[in-house]
């Protein structure tokens, strides 16, 4: 769900098409991709962990890392040909 106010009013009038057509009447999201695709990557990042001590340990350039993994994955499904994106 988009929030006008935050907006350009162009922008919002140019996506609304789109917007709507992820919603059905009720408002309920349409996500056939989550329940048709033959598979589901879900990517989350681990900012800090746990040492055996207990305290607290942090993991440095976590955004860059996930994000360079998720490229290599994304380039190694799309050179076999298994992948395609949704939003």
């Amino acid at each position: 769900m988009h929030t006008p106010h935050r907006h350009a009013q162009t922008w919002v009038a140019d996506v609304d098409h789109l917007v709507n057509k992820l919603h059905t009447e009720d408002g309920v999201p349409v996500k056939p991709y989550l329940s048709d695709a033959p598979a589901l990557i879900v990517v989350f990042k681990e900012i800090h962990g746990i040492d055996d001590s207990g305290e607290r340990v942090e993991h440095y350039y976590v955004q860059e890392s996930v994000g360079i993994a998720c490229g290599v994955l994304i380039c190694a499904l799309h050179n076999v040909r298994k992948f395609h994106t949704s939003s």
